[in-house]
């Protein structure tokens, strides 16, 4: 069951002016709690909609079982595209 998010965005946010503060407390405090997902049957706009409306860069993808098999990120993306739109 996926619980929270320890990312870049909470890093800034929470951890690098208080480093001194923080730094031997459980990621459990400083993480995003309840994140933002999506699933791994969902479409590819929607998991570019919630990273574009939602502002986030990394977003989580579980299975039907609700299980992380994944993050998608904006290289992850930018390569699928490239990968798949190549210009011959």
């Amino acid at each position: 069951r996926l619980v929270g998010v320890f990312s870049d965005r909470d890093v800034l946010s929470k951890v690098a002016f208080e480093y001194d503060q923080v730094k031997d407390r459980p990621v459990r405090e400083v993480m995003t709690d309840d994140p933002i997902y999506v699933y791994e049957s969902d479409s590819a706009i929607k998991s570019l909609s919630v990273m574009a409306l939602c502002g986030y860069r990394h977003v989580p993808v579980l299975d039907l079982n609700d299980n992380l098999v994944g993050v998608i990120s904006p290289q992850r993306v930018t390569d699928f595209l490239q990968r798949h739109f190549k210009q011959e």
